[in-house]
């Protein structure tokens, strides 16, 4: 038996390396794959994680270990949660800064190279905001359909059997 839609989801923490990114990109689309989300959905949620991850990374800043910290103490990372809740995807990114995220207002010049993240995020997602945890830090998290409109009203225009 297959879990209902509710109970979809999945976990990873990574160090806040430059390539933490890359690597939650690959573990949502494996998640995402085996939940067999469309690949239209698929590839808008991969790349709003994407976006999300790397701005986690850029704010908790590099997991280098300073001089002197030794082996066995921890660096500092992302932590990165995907559900599956009725028609949509939402991800979570938790990093361990209390920035609040801002659209760059310039990011849409022609000479930027930064500060797209958050606004393609926004031009993609249902909806997106962000909150402060218990724990510390902050999560940014987004909402994006993982089925078409046209299909969620085909679906819901359908006789509802009687029981």
């Amino acid at each position: 038996m297959s879990p209902s839609a509710a109970e979809l989801g999945s976990v990873i923490q990574l160090p806040a390396l430059p390539t933490a990114p890359s690597m939650v990109r690959a573990f949502g689309a494996a998640a995402l794959r085996a939940w067999q989300i469309g690949t239209e959905a698929l590839d808008t949620t991969l790349l709003v994680l994407s976006e999300l991850a790397t701005n986690a990374v850029k704010e908790t800043g590099p997991a280098i270990r300073p001089e002197g910290l030794l082996p066995h103490e921890p660096l500092e990372v992302v932590r990165v949660r995907i559900r599956i809740l009725r028609s949509s995807a939402v991800v979570e990114v938790w990093d361990a800064s209390t920035v609040a995220p801002s659209v760059n207002p310039g990011a849409l010049e022609a000479d930027s190279e930064v500060g797209r993240g958050l606004f393609l995020v926004g031009e993609l997602a249902e909806q997106w905001g962000y909150y402060y945890p218990a724990v510390g830090g902050k999560v940014v998290w987004a909402q994006i359909a993982t089925i078409p409109t046209t299909a969620l009203a085909q679906r819901d225009a359908r006789p509802k059997p009687r029981i």
